[in-house]
Order: C-alpha cells, then structure tokens, then sequence
C-alpha cells in the first residue's frame, strides 16, 4: 500500500508496556514495516523501560510514560495532555477494555481518526465479575462503540468479548509477523547454548508467564515423562516466573525445565530447538505464537480456548485442559516419528506475514 503524503503520519498507539509480548512483538515488526510512512509515538502507563524502547527509540519512534490506568483520575488527566499537546492524526489504542476511555479522550482532543484494536478474548473474566464490574466494562464498550472511527479485533471471540459485536462492525485483523530469520538465519547452536543434549526431545511453549498461558500444565505433562530424554523448553518473562521455578522443584522436575526468560531470537529456538510446540492458554485472542510455530515446521498442540484461526497448517490439534492423556498421546505419537521440520512458505507469505497485515492497518490509518 502506497501512502500519497509528503509528511509521515503521526500515530500515538496506546499500550501497557514495551517488554516482550505478544502486541509488543507485533508492534515492533509493525513498525519496521511502516517506518517509511508513520512517525510512531508509544503513550505507555508503565514507569519502567521495557525490552524494546531503546530499539524503538533507535528507529526515530517516540516514547511517552504517563501515569498507571490504575490511578484513573492521574491516568486520564495525564492522557489527555499528551493527546492534547501533540497534533497525531491516528490514536490507536491496545489496551482492552479501556479502549473506551482512551477513544473518548481522543475524541475531546480533537484527534481526527481513533483506532480501538482488541489483541484478547476476556470472556470467562468477564463472566466472573461481580455486577459492578461488568457495568463498568459495558460502559467502557458503550463509549469504544460510540467513539472510535475503526474498531479492530485479532479474532471473532476478540471481537464480541470487546465490543459485543461482530461482523461488518468490526475490522477482523490477526496480527502478521517478520518470518524473515526462518529463511534467511544459519543454523544455529542454540541447543546446546541452552545446555540441551542433541538426543534430548524438546517439548516448548513461547508466551508470558503469566496465569492466562498456564504454563503449570505442562509440567502435569511433562511428569508423565519422568523416565525419558525429555525436557520443556519455556520462552517468556512475567510475574508468575519465580512460581512456576518454585513448582519444578517442589515436583522435582527442574532438572528437565529451562526457563529462559525474554528472548528476541524465538524463530530460531522454534526453528533449530523445540520438537513440538505446546500452547495450554487458558484464553486466547488470537495466538500469534502458534502460528510462529507452525510456520517453523512444528506440530502444535493447542487447548481449546486458542481460535481455530490459528490453524495454518494439518500439523495442529486442539484438546481439552481436562484430558491430560490425549495431550501425551499425541506428544508420544510425534516422539515415535522421525523429526521432520519444514519451513512452511505459505505461512510466510500468507495473511499473516507482516507485510500484508501492515497493508490492512494502513488503510485505516489514510
């Protein structure tokens, strides 16, 4: 897509954060796709530097910290003076549920295009909040509906969670990514760099510790391989790391779990390092990391709260976090067969690479 302007167009996106996760990753292929035609301002409610702001800031975008959105009064009043000052002609928000609010606020800024985008489906959290809390959701969806020149979603679920809609309404735009290091990368030495033995069958996952990826499964998973060359391989950094390091040594299993922490080489662990790629989230938006998965070559196994959207390739499943013995099934169905990986071209190049997903943003944002 060509944009036709003689300046860049001034984009303030709306996020929590600037570590590794999935619309941080998302957006930081997004911007070296669109780094021609956007100036990119990130407006961010976390005090800290997260894993990609020097990068950002090394390619010309803008960040901004501002108060949390848990102090609202702070939080408003402080996002409305950013928006105020600066003269964006695209607000576009990542930030759930107050998606709402920033919609409103941009709007009174006088901001000429507001973009509200849903990355996550928070049904069951939803469904189990008290009366007051799911008033003020409702709210918030009142004014995202009312305000926002573009509502966006990752997904359908994503869609009617946020927005209690679907359709023609909303724009349905998964997330795209840069497969490039897939194709382009040398092999690496990335197993053993990791203290992996070449013989040792990699089970792995990619996502933030946190309670919505439930990594705790898998080590129900992986105690049912006690006994074997088998080892989890968890690719990711949040709150729940030094829980989920305390529960492998209560269950003895720290000998055969890595975690590794963030990481900005994850194609390649994908690629040169895990066998079968695991995914028990709890909910999902959309599940980019499985799609990183499958287009690596690796058979995915997924529970059924991961969209069907996901399914790119015949090399994925779907099963209940109920049935533990159907997960290792079929984990002991892909261990009986000769490692056969692939990269998948198709996914590369299809819907969800980030050149065509940039595409579909940008004509939102002219």
């Amino acid at each position: 897509l060509q944009v036709h302007q003689m300046t860049k167009i001034e984009v303030a996106h709306l996020l929590g954060q600037l570590d590794i996760g999935g619309i941080e990753s998302w957006l930081y292929d997004f911007v070296i796709e669109t780094a021609g035609s956007v100036q990119h301002t990130f407006i961010v409610d976390k005090p800290h530097k997260g894993f990609y702001e020097e990068d950002l800031l090394s390619m010309g975008c803008r960040v901004i910290h501002i108060s949390s959105y848990k102090k609202p009064l702070k939080y408003i009043a402080a996002l409305f003076s950013v928006l105020r000052k600066n003269k964006y002609d695209v607000c576009h928000s990542h930030v759930s549920f107050n998606n709402g609010v920033v919609a409103y606020i941009a709007k009174m800024c006088g901001i000429p295009k507001v973009i509200s985008h849903a990355h996550s489906d928070r049904t069951l959290q939803y469904q189990r909040q008290g009366l007051l809390k799911r008033l003020e959701i409702d709210f918030k969806i009142f004014l995202v509906r009312r305000y926002s020149t573009y509502c966006v979603a990752v997904s359908e679920g994503s869609a009617r969670c946020h927005y209690k809609t679907k359709g023609t309404a909303v724009s349905i735009i998964p997330c795209g990514k840069n497969f490039q290091n897939l194709v382009s990368a040398a092999p690496s030495r990335l197993k053993q760099e990791l203290g992996i033995a070449e013989s040792t069958f990699v089970l792995g996952t990619v996502g933030r510790v946190e309670p919505v990826k439930n990594q705790a499964f898998l080590l129900d998973i992986l105690s049912q391989y006690r006994e074997q060359d088998v080892c989890l391989l968890i690719v990711g950094e949040g709150s729940l790391r030094a829980d989920l390091h305390r529960l492998t040594l209560e269950q003895g299993l720290a000998d055969k779990v890595i975690l590794t922490g963030a990481r900005d080489d994850t194609l390649l662990i994908l690629r040169d390092v895990i066998d079968v790629f695991l995914f028990p989230s709890l909910h999902e938006g959309f599940g980019l990391a499985a799609v990183e998965a499958q287009a690596a070559g690796l058979p995915v196994i997924a529970s059924l709260h991961v969209p069907r959207l996901i399914d790119v390739t015949e090399r994925i499943s779907h099963h209940s976090l109920s049935h533990l013995c159907a997960w290792t099934s079929e984990i002991d169905a892909w261990m009986a067969q000769p490692v056969r990986k692939e990269i998948n071209t198709d996914v590369i190049t299809g819907r969800f690479s980030i050149g065509k997903n940039a595409q579909e943003i940008l004509r939102l944002y002219v």
